[in-house]
């Protein structure tokens, strides 16, 4: 799986033969992209599906899918797929945070068509910039 930032900032994920994926979802046996139909097939919930995708890169601290209403700063008022640049804080009280200055991708046309069946698909799927998450005001201290 390649994971790159296009010119227009949108996050591109991207299967190719090594990990399985063939053209008219024709995927090598035990493979990454048979494994990803399987999941899509049994569990069907992107957000699952992607998290478990991503999995290496959250747990050392890279990009990780999350539900737009599990973290702070809230999202909005979607049920989109998002990802942000870097894996979500967990605060004191249990909050899971955007880490400040973190870009955050989505994917607008969740309720349409699926990110993992495009990526399936097609071999490759882009998550548009959402936003930056805002770095925190100094407090004076005056």
């Amino acid at each position: 799986m390649n994971i790159t930032i296009n010119p227009t900032s949108a996050l591109r994920i991207a299967l190719d033969a090594e990990d399985g994926w063939a053209p008219e979802r024709k995927f090598a046996f035990l493979s990454l992209a048979e494994n990803l139909a399987d999941r899509v097939a049994t569990d069907g919930r992107d957000a699952t599906i992607l998290r478990d995708l991503f999995e290496q890169h959250w747990t050392n601290n890279g990009f990780e899918p999350f539900d737009a209403g599990q973290a702070d700063p809230f999202v909005g008022l979607t049920e989109a797929p998002c990802i942000t640049e870097h894996a979500l804080v967990q605060g004191d009280d249990g909050e899971h945070r955007i880490q400040p200055g973190d870009r955050v991708w989505w994917y607008p046309d969740y309720a349409v068509r699926s990110p993992v069946d495009v990526l399936l698909h097609a071999g490759v799927v882009e998550f548009p910039l959402g936003f930056t998450a805002a770095m925190p005001i100094a407090e004076s201290t005056s």
